[in-house]
């Protein structure tokens, strides 16, 4: 049995129209391998099955393009998954930036994932996380490491946005405000039916803080990406320029922090391990063209009292 066919006999394991089609046809009909790929489709929806693609992209850069058609023959489309986001928002814009970046040119880029409604080059957003607006963005579409400017971007797509002044990795972006407080109606009418069909995707109220009372529901945000606390700190010597770099790589990467600490003296850097800083050193290196030296962390010791402690003095004064 060739693998080919073996593949097809799995399949039909687990897929009855397969299966019923698989018996009727013979093995050699290339008509089967769209049934093969529906098949798949289907059991990969169904969590029953997980598609592997194997390749090399560093000595073959061709391998990539079967694996971007087994993304698009096997993976949901946002229509067919995003049920609960459509339930919550309709037709409105709902957008998750996932990502930031830098361009020496462009400045930051903010990779933003759509689930519903249309972004537009030059309009405004509502940032639900910092409660601000975000007014004349440029619209882009990546490519590679290239970046086209466009129009507008639909649902299910990836835009690159530049110009955002406050937006940040794990902001939700919709189109205002009072799109914000209608989700946010239409979220609380939802069912513990509707929310299990929920998958990864989790809702969380935002509150103003500014104008409206703590409690208040007034928009819904999407699931971000949550930073684990650092786990490493070092100190940082770098020339004063290192600052602004490192506050960009800590807008980039969540998971690093900055700060300076007075008594020290020292800017002090917190991440995941020793590998971390080694890239933390690299990206400055190579991107900015800064030699930083990473040192050890110095502790400020204090003397604290620990038990309790009573004393008696007498102080005699004599006058004459």
């Amino acid at each position: 049995m060739t693998a080919r066919e073996e593949i097809f006999s799995k399949l039909a394991d687990l897929d009855d129209h397969f299966a019923d089609i698989f018996l009727q046809t013979s093995s050699e009909d290339d008509a089967l391998n769209e049934e093969a790929l529906n098949a798949m489709r289907r059991l990969t929806l169904a969590h029953r099955i997980i598609p592997v693609a194997c390749g090399s992209a560093l000595r073959s850069a061709e391998t990539v393009s079967p694996v971007l058609d087994l993304v698009i023959n096997c993976l949901p489309c946002p229509t067919e998954k995003n049920g609960l986001v459509n339930k919550v928002f309709g037709s409105d814009l709902s957008a998750l930036v996932y990502k930031i970046g830098h361009d020496k040119r462009l400045g930051q880029l903010a990779y933003t994932r759509i689930y519903t409604g249309e972004i537009k080059h030059m309009d405004s957003l509502y940032n639900a996380n910092k409660d601000s607006v975000e007014n004349k963005f440029n619209v882009h579409i990546p490519y590679s490491d290239q970046l086209q400017l466009t129009s507008s971007v639909k649902a299910g797509n990836i835009a690159v946005l530049t110009g955002m002044k406050s937006t940040t990795t794990g902001d939700t972006l919709v189109a205002n405000r009072r799109a914000a407080e209608m989700a946010s109606e239409r979220r609380l009418k939802l069912i513990d039916k509707d929310l299990a069909g929920a998958h990864n995707l989790f809702f969380q109220t935002a509150k103003s803080h500014s104008e409206h009372p703590v409690g208040s529901v007034k928009s819904v945000l999407l699931a971000g990406i949550e930073a684990p606390d650092p786990v490493y700190f070092c100190t940082v010597e770098a020339p004063s320029e290192a600052a602004n770099a490192l506050q960009e790589l800590a807008v980039e990467d969540p998971s690093l922090q900055v700060r300076y600490d007075n008594e020290l003296g020292q800017t002090i850097i917190g991440a995941m391990g020793e590998l971390h800083i080694e890239v933390i050193r690299d990206r400055l290196r190579r991107d900015y063209g800064l030699n930083v030296f990473i040192g050890s962390l110095q502790v400020a010791y204090r003397e604290v009292i620990e038990n309790e402690v009573r004393n008696t003095t007498s102080f005699k004064c004599y006058i004459w």
